[in-house]
């Protein structure tokens, strides 16, 4: 039986109200891939043609991790949201969140972290959350930036070197997700050192709950092998009413109660999809989450099946496998499966099926899609071009490309927001198209607004001068200068163009600070060349050993007339061994008071001297009690024993990140034990070898070697080093390397040839092949060997296939002089 009903006018306005309330409310993108669930599907209805409104140009993105490591590659360019007309945009560059017009493209405010703000942000209620490497979650307001409040996620202020950059021990790399009037994010991503995930109520910045236990649970690691750790949080949490899930980086990720922060699961060892699993992506449903083309149970994290989910709804789910593309209802079956293996044991099997809406091919030029909005899916080539690709509404309809736009470069991510649809490349462009056809050409763009903030010419001078004496009484021009007070800001300009060097300024003063930040962002210089912190040198929380240069040009304001004794020890804290020095503008008392101080120190490498109107207080040589790693062995004695007295339990974190490792080896070959010495740290590739600040993890250069580590580089597992020995050694003056049919004397600062030398030839009357190398005392022992490492392809990876050919010749041991090679 049929019902009929009246509708008076009265109703169909206040129907037709309720429907433009809802309509509006969903013109937002407010989160990283449009929700708390990151479906990527929104009900937005862009128009049928789409017009290029406007081009921003934003520096050239700078990620934490390398682009071989894709599972990591959260911030490979920048990720905005928009709500209302405004867009919000995060830099892991310029350590800032900035809101841009979506009409015009136009900057309207910009606010600054004290680290890269690597995470898309969250915009709600007329606030903008976001967290940053400082450790901080943020709450600013969407209207003209203002800061509302803000939350150290960690345990206390301490700095770390970390991916190049000086951030907290314990950034904030669990990108914040909102749900309920509550944002979830985790700062720390060190298991060791903690982490924290936190739930914060949005709109008072109060602590709802915090798990600050689960990084030391007794957990099967990869390759089953069982530890004490927790997730390593870099990524996006997603969550639903009842489940929190913190992205691994690398691993699959970890689940916990919503509402009360229980630590519910986390399976890093599952191997269910091989090296597919993990990834700081995560897609969440009802009964499930995916990740990185697997599918999990959320109940405990046990894995499904395979499923290659590209956007999601509460109704829908898109997949994607090659130019296959499907519509399937969101909600799977999931059911247990008793059956018996061959020696008749029980056997249960969980089976996942997706009800099928709608199966067909995508068109050919579609290569990815990123986004669903409305009845359309967003996606790109692998060149310059997007499309709209309409979706069927049953099976049997084949979705059809609408309407295509050109870009410069590759995509990145895309939004659909304010009738507008948002394409991010990977250099860090933003490309807008709307309904109205402007004709604006992809040469026309929108560069952010210049600093009118300039220095006199005057103070330029005074600034560049002091920077030149400054430099001159450093003992290079690069690596890590703290610089104490900022001044009028232009000494900090002037330090960075003048050298290679990083300048991390400190200064009390909260309006000089933010001053300095929007000159140095204006200039190109804020971030990578210059960061800022508003501190004093006490809450600065400075790592050790990270400085080679400290200028202080007002030690009254970091309190040297008050304690003199405390502001050389936090100074002397931070300066690096082999060197580190401090230009610090002191009066004659001043000076003669950390005389007096230095008096009362132990013999711990601190030098002190004059050199008006400065005091260079230095730090030379090792640390006392440290000691070197020479040989694969430790030693030319192979004993494997350190007489390093430093290194002992609690270990903690000094830095992390550095140059890649894409060209070091790979270690199921067992290569050479990395060596230190001279405060450098020397590690082999297959064709190089390098140096690194082992203070900073600074790359101090890289020497092409051809094939140098042949033997080793393999995945394998044969012996390795541990079969025929390392094939170099590293000692203050020199590191000689076992190279062929020769052997070399590199430059331990620049890696640069010093000496050539050959072996007396065998029996045969041919040069042999160098074998073992040691060094003692002044003397080069070198073994001949007729083994020769060399490569023969086999089926599979042709690094697995790395033999030894034995050669006529006898074995010998030679001595040498290490400097001259005379036998």
């Amino acid at each position: 039986m049929r019902k009929h009903l009246s509708i008076s006018s009265s109703s169909l306005l206040i129907a037709a109200a309720l429907i433009v309330a809802h309509r509006t409310s969903f013109a937002d993108w407010p989160m990283w891939r449009y929700n708390a669930a990151r479906g990527a599907a929104s009900p937005e209805q862009l128009s049928d043609q789409l017009h290029l409104q406007w081009v921003l140009q934003l520096p050239t993105p700078k990620p934490a991790w390398p682009a071989e490591q894709g599972k990591m590659q959260f911030d490979g360019s920048y990720e905005p949201v928009v709500m209302g007309q405004r867009m919000f945009v995060p830099s892991m560059v310029r350590d800032c969140v900035a809101a841009y017009d979506t009409r015009t493209g136009q900057e309207l405010w910009r606010f600054y972290a004290e680290g890269p703000v690597r995470f898309a942000p969250v915009a709600h209620n007329d606030k903008v959350y976001f967290v940053s490497d400082d450790g901080h979650l943020y709450c600013v307001a969407a209207e003209d930036g203002a800061l509302q409040w803000k939350f150290l996620g960690g345990p206390s202020a301490k700095k770390v070197l970390g991916n190049e950059r000086l951030i907290s021990m314990w950034p904030a790399r669990g990108a914040p997700v909102l749900y309920d009037g509550t944002i979830c994010f985790v700062a720390g991503i060190w298991p060791f050192m903690g982490t924290f995930v936190h739930a914060i109520a949005a709109e008072t910045g109060e602590v709802v709950w915090t798990n600050s236990g689960s990084g030391s649970d007794y957990l099967v690691q990869p390759h089953s092998s069982p530890a004490f750790a927790g997730v390593s949080a870099q990524g996006y949490l997603t969550c639903d009413e009842n489940l929190l899930l913190v992205a691994g980086g690398r691993t699959v990720p970890a689940g916990y109660d919503r509402k009360t922060g229980k630590f519910l699961f986390y399976q890093p060892g599952s191997r269910s999809f091989g090296k597919e699993s993990g990834g700081y992506d995560v897609i969440m449903g009802k009964t499930w989450f995916a990740n990185r083309g697997g599918l999990f149970r959320s109940d405990n994290g046990d894995a499904l099946t395979r499923a290659a989910i590209v956007t999601a709804s509460d109704d829908s789910v898109l997949q994607v496998e090659g130019q296959t593309i499907g519509a399937f209802r969101s909600q799977p079956t999931i059911t247990e499966v008793i059956g018996k293996d061959r020696l008749g044991l029980a056997t249960k099997n969980i089976e996942c099926k997706f009800e099928k809406i709608w199966q067909s091919s995508l068109p050919s030029s579609v290569k990815q899609l990123h986004i669903r909005a409305g009845s359309h899916a967003y996606g790109s080539d692998s060149l310059d071009t997007i499309y709209a690709v309409e979706l069927p509404q049953r099976d049997g309809q084949q979705p059809r490309v609408t309407w295509t736009g050109k870009i410069r470069g590759r995509v990145w991510n895309m939004l659909a927001a304010d009738e507008r649809l948002f394409v991010v490349n990977r250099e860090g462009e933003i490309f807008c198209f709307g309904g109205e056809a402007k004709g604006v050409s992809l040469s026309t763009t929108v560069s952010p607004p210049k600093s009118s903030s300039q220095p006199e010419t005057g103070a330029e001078s005074d600034a560049a001068k002091a920077a030149d004496e400054i430099l001159k009484l450093s003992t290079g021009r690069d690596g890590y200068c703290i610089l104490l007070g900022l001044g009028d800001g232009t000494l900090a300009d002037e330090l960075a163009q003048r050298s290679k060097l990083h300048v991390v300024a400190i200064d009390p003063d909260a309006n000089r600070c933010a001053a300095a930040r929007r000159r140095l962002d204006s200039a190109g210089l804020l971030g990578e060349r210059v960061a800022v912190l508003n501190a004093d040198l006490t809450s600065a929380g400075l790592p050790p050993y990270m400085a080679h240069l400290i200028v202080c040009r007002d030690p009254v304001a970091f309190g040297i007339d008050s304690n003199a004794a405390k502001f050389a020890d936090g100074v002397f804290h931070a300066l690096r061994p082999y060197g580190g020095i401090s230009a610090l503008h002191t009066s004659d008392a001043q000076h003669a008071s950390l005389a007096v101080w230095l008096e009362q120190r132990p013999a711990d490498g601190a030098k002190l001297r004059r050199q008006t109107p400065y005091t260079l207080l230095s730090r030379e040589g090792p640390l006392p009690g440290s000691a070197p790693w020479t040989h694969q062995s430790a030693d030319v004695g192979n004993t494997l024993i350190s007489n390093d007295n430093l290194v002992k339990a609690p270990l903690g974190l000094l830095w992390f990140g550095g140059p890649s490792n894409q060209d070091v080896l790979p270690r199921h070959g067992h290569g050479p034990t990395p060596q230190v010495v001279g405060g450098r740290l020397f590690i082999e590739g297959p064709n190089m070898l390098r140096a690194v600040d082992v203070y900073t993890g600074r790359l101090l250069w890289q020497r092409e070697l051809k094939d140098v580590g042949l033997y080793y580089n393999n995945t394998g597992h044969h012996p390795g080093a541990g079969g025929i020995g390392g094939n170099y050694v590293s000692v203050e003056d020199g590191i000689y390397v076992a190279y062929g049919r020769q052997g070399l004397r590199l430059d331990p600062a620049t890696g640069k040839t010093l000496a050539t030398f050959k072996l007396p030839p065998d029996e045969s009357g041919d040069e042999p092949v160098w074998g073992y190398i040691g060094v003692y005392e002044d003397l080069l022992i070198a073994g001949s060997s007729p083994m020769i490492p060399f490569s023969a392809s086999r089926a599979g990876d042709p690094k697995d296939a790395v033999f030894t050919r034995y050669g006529e010749g006898s074995r010998r041991i030679v001595v040498l002089d290490r400097y001259t090679g005379k036998v």
